[in-house]
C-alpha cells in the first residue's frame, strides 16, 4: 500500500488493509496498481484476484488499461466487479462503445447507452451522504460504469 500518488510506501500489506477497510465499512474498493497506472501493460489481474478472493464488497479495477480485453481480463481474470480507465478515453485511443463491444462478446454484461439513459443520471454523492453511523451504501458497480459512461458522453459532448 502507497500514498501520495506512490511515492511513499506505508508498509502495510495489501491484503491485510482490503480486509481492514472492509471490516470498519468500506461498501467496495478502488484499487489501482500503482505500478501499472499509466502504463498501458494490462491491469494487475493477479492482485485484483488475491483481494477479490478475500472481501466481499465490489472491487474497481484501476491502473494499466491498454484496450478493451483489458477490461475483460480484469473482470473474467481477476474478478474485478468494474473496471477504470483514462488515458486511453481522453487520448481518444478508445470509445466507451468499443470496450463494451467488447465485454459483451466476451459474454459480460454491460449497460447500453440506452439503458443508461433511461436509468437517469447517477446521484450525486452528496446527496447520498448521511454522516455515521448511518452509512449509505455506495452505488453498484453497474452504477459507476454509468457514472463513468454518462461524464465522458457529457464531456464530449457538452451535455448530450
Amino acid at each position: 500500500v502507497v500514498v501520495k500518488g506512490g511515492r511513499e510506501a506505508t508498509g502495510l500489506d495489501v491484503l491485510a488493509w482490503a480486509e481492514r477497510v472492509v471490516a470498519l465499512g468500506a461498501g467496495e474498493l478502488l484499487v489501482t496498481s500503482i505500478d501499472r497506472d499509466g502504463t498501458k501493460s494490462g491491469f494487475d489481474t493477479d492482485l485484483l484476484l488475491a483481494i477479490t478472493t478475500r472481501v466481499p464488497v465490489p472491487v474497481i479495477a484501476s491502473g494499466g488499461a491498454a484496450g478493451p480485453d483489458d477490461f475483460v481480463a480484469a473482470i473474467r481474470d481477476g474478478g474485478a466487479d468494474a473496471v477504470l480507465a483514462a488515458s486511453i478515453f481522453h487520448r481518444s485511443e478508445y470509445t466507451i462503445a468499443q470496450v463494451k463491444a467488447a465485454m459483451a462478446a466476451a459474454g459480460l454484461p454491460v449497460r447500453t447507452l440506452d439503458q443508461e439513459a433511461d436509468a437517469g443520471p447517477p446521484p450525486r454523492a452528496r446527496d447520498r451522504w448521511t454522516a455515521p453511523p448511518a452509512w449509505t451504501p455506495l452505488p453498484s458497480a453497474g452504477t459507476v460504469r454509468a457514472s463513468w459512461s454518462a461524464w465522458s458522453r457529457t464531456w464530449r459532448t457538452g451535455g448530450s
